[in-house]
């Protein structure tokens, strides 16, 4: 049973991460997006 509650776990956590990582990437690009409609003049640098 701790196997299997181990693994679970590891799972449910992985599971977080990309939930977390695919927030961020739709937070990033919609940002972009935004700077780019707005016409406003961006360098490169600053986008990062």
């Amino acid at each position: 049973m701790s196997t299997q509650r181990t693994l679970a776990l590891r799972k449910e956590l992985e599971m977080h991460a990309v939930n977390a990582t695919e927030s961020s990437i739709d937070y990033a690009y919609s940002l972009l997006i935004k700077k780019i409609g707005t016409g406003a003049s961006f360098d490169i640098v600053k986008i990062r």
